[in-house]
């Protein structure tokens, strides 16, 4: 969840006006009760919970690794050793997928 929270930080620091600060008092904290109280699912707060904007900033930046399902940056994401056509983070590249 840290990762996925530090991610969304760098998308509201990105889109708008919020500062850090303001992301750590207000947002962070709504986020991660959703996500460990509510056992609400990361997608669905991007898709019904954060702006727009800062959801398409998301999309384009990050995604799911599909063999470990952690967030990675898209740019971090290497080709499978087994399936040209799937991208996987590099820890699971090393591991043999």
């Amino acid at each position: 969840m840290s990762v996925f929270l530090d991610y969304l930080e760098e998308a509201y620091d990105n889109v708008t006006e919020l500062t850090k600060v303001e992301f750590a008092q207000y947002v962070r904290p709504i986020v991660a009760y959703l996500i460990v109280d509510c056992d609400r699912a990361e997608e669905d707060i991007l898709l019904h919970n954060v702006p727009t904007k800062v959801n398409d900033y998301f999309a384009t930046e990050f995604e799911r690794c599909p063999v470990c399902n952690e967030w990675q940056r898209k740019s971090e994401m290497v080709q499978s050793r087994f399936d040209y056509l799937v991208d996987v983070c590099e820890g699971c590249r090393e591991n043999g997928n």
